[in-house]
């Protein structure tokens, strides 16, 4: 499993390295509470993972994804982005076990004529927007796993955490400490839907 996590997408656009602009009229966006939305709003696999028992192509993974869930080592043949314009590519290279003729950008891979790397079929799903590869491409060891919303007993309580925070004040600076306990807890629900899944 720790082969899989992938951490954060963080990665600035390729086409603007060094470019400062006016930094006063720069601006930014962040999703309030953004784990905790996922939590409520999508199905996660909810049973053990089993091994599938044959090879497939990563087109069979995201054609039966939205009811699995998919754990696997997939192998691509010629990968490239779709559009070489594309900014912000997704594929880590330093998550890749083994490449050949890699291309990157910041740690970012642009296309390569083989990498082998482990997924998830979220994952999947994003790589498949960016990316192309050649049909031989064929994932293994896979593992699956039935998907259903989460249990309403945790549902009920990933929004009586979020209520709690929200009732916290934290742009009035009235107590900071307590909004990043609150803000603390309601973030780790994450790791306990984790650790349920298994």
């Amino acid at each position: 499993v720790l082969k899989l996590y992938h951490g954060g997408y963080s990665h600035a656009n390729r086409y603007y390295i060094g470019d400062i602009q006016d930094l006063d009229n720069t601006k930014g966006a962040d999703f309030v509470s953004s784990y905790p939305f996922c939590a409520l709003a999508y199905k996660f696999p909810c049973y053990k993972f089993v091994p599938l028992g044959k090879d497939v192509k990563p087109e069979f993974i995201l054609k039966n994804c939205e009811e699995r869930a998919f754990i696997f080592r997939v192998s691509f043949i010629n990968i490239r982005l779709k559009d070489e314009l594309y900014p912000m590519p997704a594929l880590q290279a330093s998550k890749c076990q083994h490449s050949i003729n890699m291309e990157t950008d910041n740690g970012r891979v642009l296309k390569a004529g083989y990498v082998s790397i482990y997924l998830c079929d979220p994952d999947l799903e994003v790589l498949a927007k960016q990316y192309t590869w050649d049909d031989a491409s064929t994932c293994t060891e896979v593992e699956v796993s039935s998907k259903e919303y989460l249990p309403r007993w945790f549902t009920d309580y990933v929004y009586e955490l979020f209520e709690a925070k929200c009732k916290i004040k934290p742009f009035k600076k009235t107590d900071p400490v307590s909004y990043a306990l609150a803000k603390s807890r309601l973030n780790s629900l994450y790791g306990l839907c984790v650790q349920s899944s298994f």
